[in-house]
């Protein structure tokens, strides 16, 4: 070869290198472009001596390596002016049937190189171009198809080792859509189907469960509410909901021994002082029964010796009366006897004078006729002196009986007096007697009122502090009622629940609190599942953000499950991992030690352009917190020079806590494109203390770049 072909070989390869090398020089690797240079270089000299069929050969080497080469393109047009290769139809021919059998058959790469082939025959033919150019679209979309499926198939894995079937399982659907030949898909949804069918059975059972615990411990059967948290968490070891409720219940166990102990305690009180009471009211019946018995006994005393008494009294008048009428009748006998002897002696008397006056006056008649006259006269006064007298005697004894008579009679008016007298005092010592059973009764009787009103003082008491007892129950109760419904309306229900079950406990006959419980248990039980699921879906946002590396709305979507279930850990864990992530990979420190930025103050924070190549997915982070009674909102600048290139706003810094806040910077064009240089921050309406910001760059598996050589 002549010196003057071998300098235009080598400026024909330094113009090849100049427009195919730097243009491809990421798609083709060292190997290829020696592989090409050597084609071209060979083509080139045979090209030279005119052995066309093999310039042709070489020439469609080096397009084969990098099809779009337009210098291989142009030479082959050269030579097919100047040469045609017979068997060039018969091979096109069967290129492009056979890129067409597979195209049809959706074996795009494979059908791509036919039509490639075809085209190094005739690199011209427009209808082959498209053909290519159909076959490459459907490639192309393949290929993402493919990469989708990948994609997919590999989250939907990540999720079904981690046992997130149900995210899982829509992921292997689109796979299965995307490739629909692919078999391992429908397997893993045949296997997901199997373990949703299993867990469905372990979450009936579980649900089943907590229902039958739920209902227990709202029905205040605490001990079969336990054993059935207890059963469920054995189900579920994973959750928390049956042991959160288990410290409940132990909880509400401890309550109920410490107030049944306290209400024995009450109710033993209540009961010694209702012994007490008892034992003070059966001594205060007996001391009445004994006043009462003492005084019947007394009565019965007074009445047996007022009817003795009485019965003396009527037996002593009694005899007293037949005494006097006995004496009456012996005073009237012997006054009749002796007025009968007095008379039946005086008649005698009378007849024996009259009878010796008689036989004087017979024998004087007799014996003495003539002084008869004399005599008879002498004798008539005598005997009438003697009659006189006689009847002086009589007039005077008469007087006499007269006289006994009124003794008799005075002596029987004084003993009538006597009578009487002792008749009055009788009556007297009756009356005294009545009035000492007047005065002893209403001695009994203010005795029994004074111990009816101690009595009824006591009882007073007691209902006071009964109702003094049940007023302050009263107060309670409707003082925890009140606050229940507060809190109720307030919607804290976990405080409200125990102003409800303080309720309860006052008064467990109410039907009122025990509702409240229960609409309360149903509205938590319903919030509890509504949580679950809004966290659920905020995790599976958080993942798939996580997965896809938009690292803000990951953290922005596990804050928000955290918000729905703060027990459960995963978020916080994940949140962590986020923060971590982002410090690991800062690229940029712009503050390092605590500032303080004042109200309307903008600070501006240089920094060293970032290389393009780690611009891709740039976050900003920066932990920060007002420092005043004010939110501010805080705007974010950026650019290069003087020059604003652009900005976003925070939203407001609302806690005087350090918090962390992530912002994707790289969303914006002109963060990627711009060699920007400083950042610039101005609150507005507050202060605002920065502890630390950073540039930080967001891929999970961060870009090393290698120094050049």
């Amino acid at each position: 070869m002549t010196n003057l072909n071998f300098n235009y070989i080598y400026l024909l390869l330094l113009v090849i290198m100049g427009t195919s090398y730097h243009a491809h020089a990421q798609s083709i690797d060292k190997v290829k472009l020696l592989q090409f240079e050597e084609s071209i270089t060979r083509g080139e000299e045979f090209l030279q001596n005119k052995d066309y069929a093999k310039a042709k050969a070489e020439y469609q080497k080096a397009l084969a390596i990098d099809p779009s080469s337009r210098f291989a393109k142009d030479k082959l047009a050269q030579i097919r002016k100047v040469y045609i290769d017979p068997k060039d139809e018969t091979d096109f021919a069967d290129a492009v049937a056979s890129g067409d059998r597979l195209s049809a058959s959706g074996s795009y790469r494979e059908a791509k190189a036919k039509y490639e082939a075809a085209l190094l025959i005739k690199p011209e033919d427009r209808s082959v171009r498209e053909k290519l150019g159909k076959v490459d679209k459907l490639d192309v979309e393949k290929n993402q198809r493919l990469k989708e499926y990948e994609t997919l198939i590999a989250a939907a894995d990540k999720d079904l080792s981690e046992k997130n079937y149900e995210v899982a399982k829509p992921k292997y659907e689109q796979a299965a859509l995307l490739n629909p030949e692919e078999a391992y898909p429908k397997n893993k949804i045949k296997e997901i189907d199997a373990i949703l069918a299993a867990q469905k059975a372990l979450d009936d059972s579980y649900n089943a469960e907590v229902a039958l615990a739920d209902e227990a411990y709202m029905n205040r059967d605490f001990a079969q509410a336990k054993l059935k948290y207890q059963q469920a968490a054995k189900l579920k070891p994973a959750e928390t909901y049956p042991g959160s409720m288990l410290e409940r219940v132990n909880e509400a166990i401890k309550t109920q021994a410490t107030n049944a102990i306290a209400n024995e305690a009450e109710l033993k009180k209540r009961q010694e002082e209702e012994a007490k009471f008892a034992l003070l009211r059966a001594e205060e019946e007996a001391r009445l029964e004994k006043l009462r018995v003492e005084e019947e006994a007394k009565l019965a005393q007074l009445r047996a010796e007022e009817e003795a008494t009485e019965k003396a009294t009527r037996e002593a008048d009694e005899l007293a009366a037949r005494q006097a009428k006995e004496k009456r009748a012996a005073d009237s006998l012997q006054l009749a006897e002796e007025t009968a002897a007095n008379q039946a002696a005086l008649t005698a008397q009378t007849q024996a004078e009259e009878l010796r006056l008689a036989k004087l006056a017979e024998e004087k008649r007799i014996a003495d006729s003539l002084q008869l006259a004399e005599e008879t006269a002498a004798n008539e006064a005598a005997l009438a002196e003697e009659n006189a007298a006689k009847e002086a005697a009589l007039a005077a004894q008469s007087k006499a009986e007269e006289l006994r008579l009124a003794e008799l009679a005075e002596l029987k008016a004084k003993e009538d007096a006597e009578r009487d007298e002792q008749l009055r005092a009788q009556e007297n010592l009756k009356a005294e007697q009545l009035r000492e059973q007047e005065k002893l009764k209403a001695e009994q009787l203010r005795e029994q009122e004074a111990l009816a009103e101690a009595t009824r003082i006591e009882e007073e008491r007691i209902r006071q502090l009964e109702y003094e007892r049940t007023s302050l129950a009263d107060r309670e109760y409707n003082e925890a009622i009140e606050n229940g419904n507060k809190l109720y309306t307030e919607e804290d229900f976990p405080s409200a629940m125990k102003m409800f079950e303080k309720a309860v406990e006052l008064k467990p006959m109410e039907d009122y609190p025990r509702d409240r419980l229960i609409q309360i248990n149903n509205i938590v039980l319903e919030r509890m599942k509504n949580n679950l699921d809004a966290y659920n879906k905020f995790v599976a946002a958080g993942d798939l953000a996580y997965q896809t590396n938009v690292f803000d709305r990951a953290l922005e979507e596990f804050e928000k499950a955290l918000t729905m279930r703060p027990e459960e850990s995963y978020p916080t864990l994940m949140i962590s991992k986020i923060k971590k992530l982002m410090e690991d990979n800062s690229i940029v420190g712009l503050v390092t030690e605590p500032i303080i930025i004042l109200n309307g103050y903008e600070q501006r924070f240089r920094f060293d352009p970032i290389d393009m190549r780690l611009r891709k997915n740039n976050y900003i982070l920066i932990k920060a917190r007002r420092t005043t009674e004010y939110t501010p909102k805080v705007f974010i600048n950026y650019g290069k020079d003087g020059m604003k290139s652009g900005g976003i706003v925070m939203k407001g810094i609302e806690s005087e806590e350090t918090v962390d806040y992530l912002l994707r910077i790289s969303v914006q064009d002109k963060w990627y494109r711009v060699d920007n240089n400083y950042i610039t921050l101005y609150p507005e309406g507050g202060d605002l203390e920065i502890s630390s910001m950073h540039i930080s760059q967001g891929d999970i598996q961060p870009v090393v770049l290698q120094q050049e050589q």
